[in-house]
C-alpha cells in the first residue's frame, strides 16, 4: 500500500476570484472583501459590517456571536 498525498487529491475550496478584469461595481460582497484583503483592489468599495478592533479585548463578553464569526473569518481576530 502506497502512502497517498491527501492534499493533491482534495479539490480546491473555491475558485480564486479574478480581481483584475471585471467591473468592480458588479462584484458580490464576498469577492470585494477577498480582493481587498488578499490583493488590495476594491477596498474603497468594501463596506465592513463590523468594527473588529472595537472592544477586541472584551469580545467574548461584549460581541454578538455573529460579529465574532464574521471577524474571525474576515480578519482572523476573536477566533477563540
Amino acid at each position: 500500500c502506497q502512502p497517498r498525498d491527501v492534499a493533491a487529491a482534495r479539490p480546491p475550496l473555491f475558485d480564486q476570484p479574478d480581481c483584475f478584469t471585471e467591473n468592480r461595481y458588479l462584484w458580490e460582497p464576498a469577492k470585494k472583501l477577498w480582493c481587498c484583503r488578499e490583493v488590495g483592489i476594491g477596498c474603497s468599495m468594501t463596506s465592513m459590517p463590523f468594527d473588529c478592533r472595537h472592544n477586541l479585548a472584551n469580545f467574548k463578553e461584549e460581541w454578538s456571536g455573529e460579529k465574532q464569526q464574521w471577524c474571525c473569518a474576515a480578519e482572523g481576530v476573536a477566533c477563540s
